[in-house]
């Protein structure tokens, strides 16, 4: 994969995507791609910070059940 200049690169566990809400559904890899592109020209730290603030706004206090890592890295040059 080549990253070209502006281009961000986000990394996930399954830990993320199959968080669940209190009732039983999961937060699932389409709602991430919706909350990525509406958001993609944030600074990377932005992008992880927004995705466990929604993340945590959508368990609803809910501990996740799986390892949770979030990367996000931009080319800049």
């Amino acid at each position: 994969m080549k990253l070209n200049k502006g281009d961000t690169l986000f990394l996930y566990t399954d830990g993320f995507s199959e968080s669940l809400d209190g009732d039983g559904n999961e937060y699932g890899a389409e709602r991430l791609s919706l909350l990525l592109n509406a958001n993609h020209d944030l600074a990377p730290d932005a992008i992880v910070s927004l995705c466990r603030h929604e993340l945590h706004t959508f368990a609803n206090g809910n501990a996740p059940k799986d390892d949770l890592t979030l990367m996000a890295i931009r080319r800049t040059h």
